[in-house]
């Protein structure tokens, strides 16, 4: 039996390693990992790797082909979430799985998801988190996108690469898809330089921040950037008669977390989930304006 030493494996063998236990539901679990990363990613320290590593007790167990993360930070500190039953073994639970990816993906991380390419025995997540990360190190990883269905083989004993068509194989591709077109950057302007700022040809898109129908947002996407104002009751006016009706407009048919004021990783989040914009058609004008603008103009 070879013992690995880690600091052959680890850049840093004195790093900070923190071992979070289960949440409760695969749900929860997959909210609280994105949750710990958004922390982080607001406190300087980025994503330097997140790496997927699969439990491999024999068929029948009731561990068998669960899947832990092991999250590396630029500040050098590591995350280890293996004490839950996430897995892409059913169709809900891969969803859950794409969701965590989806979001890893919209802060500007796809290129930092990886695979652990061997099965580990669940004995593995049953020693200290050091000796953990040692092994999944030490076993080699790959790029997981857009490599997503070779990491699919790793989930079965046999490394068969089976038919996408029994994979969320679509979402899986728009995923990776996304990796190369995804906002990676977001800059917030007063209102007047967001409207100074823009060009004849740009799309602005506006919605509620909160619930409270007091807050608004107006989005720009350019490339791989976006701009982004906030507006509140006393400046709404003005960023209203400035931008609707002379330049090409959509919406967010949905509120917008409050957070994205405070969080530059929400922002990227805001800014890149496309299912949740639409039209600026006559019913999101009344909806995001009848409260505040006089003589509204039907558009």
């Amino acid at each position: 039996m070879t013992i690995l030493a880690p600091e052959e494996v680890l850049p840093r063998a004195n790093c900070t390693i923190v071992r979070h236990e289960s949440y409760g539901s695969t749900s929860t679990n997959q909210t609280e990992i994105v949750r710990s990363i958004k922390a982080n990613f607001d406190n300087d320290s980025h994503l330097q790797a997140f790496t997927i590593a699969v439990h491999a007790n024999p068929e029948g167990s009731p561990q068998e082909q669960e899947l832990a993360y092991l999250i590396e930070y630029s500040d050098g500190h590591i995350e280890l979430f293996d004490k839950h039953s996430m897995s892409i073994n059913r169709s809900p639970r891969e969803s859950e799985v794409l969701s965590m990816i989806r979001t890893l993906v919209y802060l500007g991380f796809g290129d930092r998801l990886f695979y652990c390419t061997k099965r580990l025995y669940t004995q593995v997540f049953q020693q200290t988190p050091l000796l953990t990360v040692t092994v999944i190190k030490a076993k080699g990883v790959k790029s997981l996108l857009p490599h997503w269905h070779e990491f699919t083989s790793v989930n079965n004993e046999a490394y068969e690469t089976y038919s996408k068509s029994i994979y969320k194989a679509k979402e899986w591709d728009r995923i990776a898809e996304l990796t190369q077109i995804s906002i990676n950057e977001a800059q917030v302007l007063s209102s007047i330089d967001f409207v100074d700022n823009l060009r004849s040809d740009d799309e602005v898109i506006v919605g509620y921040v909160g619930r409270s129908f007091k807050k608004w947002i107006f989005v720009c996407r350019r490339g791989r950037k976006a701009y982004l104002t906030f507006c509140d009751e006393r400046t709404i006016h003005l960023a209203y008669h400035s931008m609707v009706g002379k330049y090409n407009m959509k919406a967010y048919g949905d509120f917008i977390k409050e957070s994205v004021e405070e969080s530059y990783a929400q922002r990227l989040i805001s800014v890149n989930q496309g299912q949740f914009i639409t039209d600026f058609n006559e019913h999101h004008h009344k909806w995001l304006f009848e409260r505040v603008i006089d003589n509204l103009v039907v558009i």
